[in-house]
């Protein structure tokens, strides 16, 4: 059975080699947490344009999220003083489900009252995510980002730096990258040769609330959405283009990419 906002436990195959962003994070300064209320539970969001941010709608509670109020929450480690904190408004969400483990409409599009990706910068989306495992220039390679519940006293993004989607479904894309509590709607990234740069190509969105094996195998794979079809919607609702300038990381993943630098067991 597929989890979703209140796991107990832990999708975390083989070795746990997640870090915690280091430094000021500055790379990732675009991934924080959405909240539909001070009391419910959180899960990641992302910008993807300087006034929209994407997540799972399945953090907001009601069967219509359209119109629904959220709050945003950005750079945690820096004391809060509401400069990197917005109310945001659901504009745009996936569909009714077409069949029982139908993950495919679990995306939310936030239109933020104020512009945050104008001094936060703000992630690209892939036009090209459904060519990740086939011939084309995106790697199968991804790196994920989010604020699991584990690692959240740490106030900084936990980076899985080495997972893959193994499996593209009508349904999801069903990957091995660690998902607990809390990474519901983080970005999934992969490096696109061509255009050297990393693109977000799906959204985290569901692990399993049973025992992960130590191998990896497709009945405890996570899964996640993905961001080919809400590109258009991106394109028509936002004023600003999404291939713009942008600031986070665009180094080639050969390298030492800063997107995926951190201290492992650095939570404090």
């Amino acid at each position: 059975m597929l989890l979703h906002s209140n796991p107990s436990s832990a999708s975390v195959f083989s070795e746990d080699d997640r870090v915690t962003a280091g430094g000021d994070a500055s790379d990732l300064e675009a991934v924080g947490v959405i909240r539909e209320t001070p009391e419910g539970s959180y899960a990641t969001a992302f910008l993807v344009a300087p006034c929209y941010a994407l997540s799972a709608k399945h953090i907001v509670h009601h069967a219509d999220p359209i119109g629904r109020n959220v709050t945003l929450r950005f750079k945690l480690w820096q004391r809060s003083d509401g400069t990197n904190t917005t109310s945001a408004a659901v504009v745009a969400a996936g569909g009714r489900a077409q069949a029982a483990g139908d993950l495919s409409q679990d995306w939310l599009l936030l239109r933020l009252d104020r512009c945050l990706g104008d001094h936060l910068g703000y992630f690209r989306l892939s036009r090209e995510a459904m060519k990740i495992r086939g011939a084309g220039p995106i790697t199968p390679k991804l790196i994920a980002v989010g604020y699991p519940a584990d690692r959240l006293p740490a106030l900084r993004p936990t980076i899985d730096p080495a997972c893959r989607v193994r499996l593209i479904t009508s349904y999801g894309l069903l990957h091995d990258c660690a998902t607990l509590p809390g990474n519901s709607g983080g970005p999934l990234m992969a490096w696109n040769a061509q255009h050297r740069r990393y693109e977000v190509v799906a959204i985290n969105v569901a692990g399993h609330d049973r025992r992960v094996p130590e191998a990896f195998d497709l009945d405890s794979a996570n899964a996640a959405v993905s961001v080919e079809p809400i590109v258009a919607i991106l394109d028509r609702r936002a004023a600003e283009s999404i291939d713009s300038v942008w600031r986070p990381s665009e180094v080639d993943p050969a390298g030492d990419p800063a997107i995926a630098r951190g201290t492992p067991g650095a939570d404090r």
